[in-house]
């Protein structure tokens, strides 16, 4: 089991919740397991990038959650581009730990392998909006409006929350420890580490905390956008999926139901909206199914299969779109061996794939309107692709029609 679902799922202990909460299989799926046609036989939409920019290799990317920043690390140091393909000015910013944010904001600050040296949120034009000392690696991330970012320092042992006004005051609070975190589109924030998770209220409140069994396999969250309920998948010992209600404010999680998964897959999440959650590489192939929150319906699952010729495709990445539908950043997928996103339907319909350069990462902005492409143009050179997503999908979704 894995390590958040261990420590919850002993609130069940005891109690008649365990038979009619935790222990409970979703209801019937909608619809059965279905195989998608080899990509090579989709129609390929238009894959021509809107700007491309050659870098010193290599490079790191993080894309922003709205789609409209592209930032990263190369060996001259950060950089960041708008969607436009402007250069973003960072000026005397150090460190390799690099994060895109909402409406153009951008956090640096030291790496695993980095001395440690100042971490520091910008804006657009390059202006400091805050900064502290950091140990490293730092992490970032924030909600869709900007309103709010979270910095964790592993290093250091803090997570400190920035609330941004419209006024441009800023305000600062503590969340305690963690490594990792997921923020709610209201400012609650999901921290968590090899040791704990905790809950906390935009204003910096502990709603719950939780100590973790750090021999347990891993897993992997996702909190919905407005800090009603987690969802947690575990690997290892435990393949499963479990869904925690976190509606009432100063109480523990509830155990609201959970699902097996088959064995040998990755299993992480990643919530949408309509209350969806998405789980990838399942049972160790390129298998993606959707969940309903509210009850643990699977209302889809695809498997991408191997096409003539090619390696086995592999899920590398998934974001919804605002309508509900999945971007999907495959591995080995078309018949030349290259990568591509495939676009499904809010139903799981295969609407299309975008064939990426051969040899490419591919990440896509986590609300699907974007995606970036970095490929090796020379021993020292890497090239960064932008890829506006929001009219390819439209487009494909209406020829489906």
């Amino acid at each position: 089991m894995g390590r958040m679902a261990r420590a919850l799922m002993a609130l069940c202990v005891g109690t008649a919740i365990y038979a009619a909460g935790c222990g409970r299989a979703p209801a019937a799926p909608a619809a059965p397991p279905t195989t998608l046609p080899d990509p090579s036989t989709l129609p390929f939409l238009p894959a021509i990038p809107a700007w491309t920019v050659d870098l010193p290799a290599p490079v790191t990317v993080s894309l922003s959650p709205d789609g409209h920043t592209v930032a990263g690390s190369a060996p001259t140091g950060p950089w960041a581009f708008n969607a436009q393909g402007v250069r973003l000015p960072l000026a005397g910013l150090r460190g390799s730990a690099v994060w895109a944010l909402p409406v153009g904001r951008i956090a640096v600050g030291p790496g695993a392998a980095d001395p440690e040296e100042p971490v520091s949120v910008v804006d657009a034009q390059g202006k400091i909006l805050w900064s502290a000392p950091a140990v490293g690696p730092v992490v970032a991330a924030g909600n869709k409006s900007g309103s709010r970012i979270v910095v964790a320092d592993d290093g250091a042992g803090t997570v400190t929350e920035l609330a941004m006004g419209a006024d441009g005051a800023l305000g600062q609070v503590s969340l305690g420890r963690g490594s990792s975190v997921e923020i709610a589109g209201n400012g609650d924030a999901l921290v968590y580490s090899a040791t704990h998770v905790a809950l906390y209220s935009a204003q910096g409140r502990a709603r719950w905390t939780q100590a973790l069994n750090v021999d347990a396999p891993p897993r992997t969250f996702a909190l919905d956008a407005g800090a009603t309920g987690v969802t947690v998948a575990t690997t290892g010992r435990d393949h499963r999926l479990y869904q925690f209600s976190l509606a009432r404010a100063g109480t523990k999680p509830t155990p609201a139901w959970s699902a097996s998964l088959p064995p040998d897959g990755s299993n992480w999440v990643s919530s949408g909206p309509g209350g969806r959650v998405a789980v990838g590489g399942i049972g160790g192939t390129a298998t993606l199914a959707v969940y309903r929150q509210s009850d643990g319906m699977r209302l889809w699952q695809d498997t991408v299969p191997d096409g003539p010729g090619q390696q086995n495709p592999s899920l590398s990445g998934l974001a919804f779109t605002n309508d509900g539908g999945v971007v999907v950043a495959l591995t080995g997928c078309v018949a030349s061996g290259a990568p591509c996103l495939l676009i499904l339907s809010p139903q799981g319909a295969p609407l299309g794939v975008m064939p990426m350069p051969l040899g490419s990462r591919v990440e896509v902005a986590s609300d699907g309107a974007a995606a970036a492409a970095v490929s090796a143009a020379g021993t020292a050179v890497d090239t960064l692709a932008w890829y506006p997503l929001v009219g390819v999908v439209a487009a494909a979704a209406a020829a489906a029609a």
